[in-house]
């Protein structure tokens, strides 16, 4: 199993984070330079000697500018920051800033089972309990029309007669697999400002990515730039 879980705590943040603010936070922000970057660590915060993840991120992306110590260990890490241009939003003066929640994965646990385990906390009745040394049995279909804007291309796929609805009410769930699963989305179906919460694995670092639902048209360009960005940003043994 996975040890170093997301926190039920910062997940209900990424999707409820980001109540509508009237201020005109971009033109100002695009002119502020990238701030000095903070290299500390990511470990599993049951063995912290055991595969450590170096960071080095710009203070000013981590979330309400609750920067780590240089040199410091963590079990996780929250960054919001305007994209696509990248520059921190650390006072939430961006409403369509992402929410970046990174944590580490069991090192134990290879990257099949990462990707599985993606998979069943967004439709398994149990997660922890779900097998992950075979795929799961799901049903898919093609994203079903609704009201409010939907993901598309890249062979996404929406899941129906979910056995975790139960524990995602009012959400509709997108996923992207392929030999393994690649990528899970789950948006809300109502609210004022309608949330998605993008999850994927890179190598051992897990990564949910909250924005509001009329950015998931950009879902894959923000996966794929996640990805590139933190390939840089995150260096794994």
């Amino acid at each position: 199993m996975i040890k170093a879980m997301l926190p039920s705590a910062m997940l209900a943040l990424l999707i409820l984070a980001g109540t509508p603010k009237t201020v005109f936070a971009k033109d100002t922000d695009q002119a502020r330079p990238s701030s000095a970057p903070v290299t500390y660590f990511l470990s599993d915060p049951q063995d912290k000697s055991r595969h450590k993840i170096t960071l080095s991120i710009p203070a000013d992306d981590f979330m309400d500018g609750i920067v780590p110590p240089a040199g410091s260990t963590d079990a996780e890490f929250l960054l919001r920051v305007s994209w696509p241009s990248w520059i921190g939003d650390p006072r939430g003066l961006d409403d369509d800033a992402l929410r970046i929640l990174g944590a580490l994965g069991n090192p134990l646990d290879n990257n099949e089972k990462l990707a599985r385990y993606l998979l069943a906390r967004v439709a398994s009745a149990n997660p922890r309990k779900e097998p992950l040394d075979r795929p799961m049995a799901i049903a898919l279909t093609s994203p079903e029309a609704s009201s409010l804007p939907i993901p598309a291309g890249h062979g996404i796929r929406q899941i129906i007669h979910n056995k975790a609805a139960f524990f995602l009410p009012n959400k509709d769930v997108y996923v992207l697999i392929s030999n393994l699963p690649e990528v899970t989305l789950v948006c809300d179906r109502d609210g004022i400002v309608p949330q998605c919460s993008e999850r994927f694995v890179l190598g051992h670092l897990l990564l949910d990515i909250g924005y509001p639902r009329h950015r998931i048209n950009s879902w894959f360009d923000i996966m794929t730039d996640v990805k590139r960005k933190f390939a840089t940003l995150a260096k794994q043994s």
